[in-house]
């Protein structure tokens, strides 16, 4: 009755300084765990190491962003020893953090609010942490704007599997993003890389709804109607939305944290 779904990894062969920064976040956010371990200041310390790990991996604009806004609540002065209240308040802002909100923008708005939190309670900075956070940023705030490893990937399958002989052809595609900020900064590049114009669509949680509809519809129409070939989406694609008219491609740009999504 229905057609048989091909799950496919696409490989992404990293560069060795992007694995250099994989291992220097991997060294940092172990350096800090082990500094909090057993204290008061754990659970917030492994919340922002996880969504900082969470980040780097979606795109190097989204984990600039979250770097930036950790680096500045830890350098603001020397953080004060954490109490009770202080628990119950970071234990708040995590959970608003993980509920779900239909524009991605307040995801990222109260995410940011959380790491703010987490970070003016964390332990302050040891001279080793704060040389490797400072690789850690000069890193991001230099990288944040360019094409990396997997965006190279994904320009070649678009090219690979959309284009014939140099030519568009009838197949569609959406590019599943998780994070606001990565879907900016892959819309930077597709555009940068001649896939922007009217063969590329975006669909986020801040448009209004006649702007999503009309984006929907354009996707759904024939090619002869539409000639969008991509829809850049984020989760406001993600529920009760038919866009299988003439696309049967789907990229997520990340891999679900969590196996259940």
């Amino acid at each position: 009755v229905f057609p048989v779904r091909r799950l496919q990894c696409l490989e992404i062969a990293y560069s060795e300084e992007e694995r250099k920064i994989h291992r220097l976040l991997r060294e940092f956010t172990t350096t800090r765990a082990n500094s909090v371990k057993g204290t008061r200041h754990e659970f917030g310390t492994d919340f922002v190491h996880m969504l900082l790990k969470k980040r780097l991996f979606s795109s190097p604009m989204a984990f600039s962003i979250t770097l930036a806004k950790h680096r500045e609540t830890l350098l603001r002065g020397r953080p004060r020893t954490a109490t009770a209240l202080d628990d119950r308040i970071l234990r708040k802002a995590i959970v608003r953090s993980e509920e779900e909100y239909s524009d991605e923008a307040k995801v990222e708005e109260v995410q940011l609010e959380a790491v703010e939190v987490a970070s003016e309670m964390a332990v302050a900075l040891g001279e080793t942490e704060r040389a490797m956070l400072d690789r850690l940023t000069e890193w991001a705030e230099k990288h944040k704007n360019r094409v990396d490893a997997k965006a190279k990937a994904i320009l070649r399958w678009l090219d690979t599997y959309l284009k014939t002989d140099g030519h568009w052809n009838e197949k569609r595609v959406i590019l599943f993003t998780e994070y606001r900020a990565t879907h900016v900064w892959l819309h930077q590049i597709l555009t940068a890389n001649g896939y922007g114009g009217d063969r590329l669509a975006i669909l986020h949680g801040s448009m209004r709804p006649d702007e999503r509809e009309a984006v929907k519809a354009a996707f759904q129409s024939h090619q002869n109607v539409a000639p969008v070939r991509i829809l850049l989406a984020t989760d406001a694609a993600s529920e009760g939305i038919d866009l299988q008219n003439h696309c049967n491609y789907l990229i997520h740009v990340e891999i679900p944290w969590n196996p259940n999504v």
